[in-house]
């Protein structure tokens, strides 16, 4: 797991940018219902290397030009009385990636 500890660790998150540069796609999936600092932090030090953070209903980052985010579905859960059947609803993206 990855919390504040961790993103505290200087050379963690050295490496976890690193990793994360150099990918085209990548996915966080927040298990709380809270955003951490740490995944805000996280994200603003990759946004400083020249990434782009995306506006979905998951966390994902994708670099400038390589990958198009063509369609994204959420199962809703807002009907009055539906008891929860998933901890988190599914979620789908789809990708059109050009060079792959």
């Amino acid at each position: 797991s990855f919390g504040d500890s961790k993103s505290q660790n200087t050379e963690v998150m050295r490496t976890l940018i690193q990793i994360v540069s150099r990918c085209d796609v990548c996915v966080f999936v927040c298990v709380f219902q809270i955003v951490s600092r740490c995944d805000v932090c996280l994200l603003q030090e990759v946004r400083d290397t020249k990434q782009k953070a995306m506006p979905l209903l998951m966390t994902a980052l994708n670099r400038i030009g390589s990958v198009t985010v063509t369609d994204q579905y959420q199962y809703p859960d807002m009907l009055p009385g539906d008891e929860d059947a998933f901890s988190r609803e599914p979620f789908i993206v789809r990708l059109h990636t050009p060079k792959t």
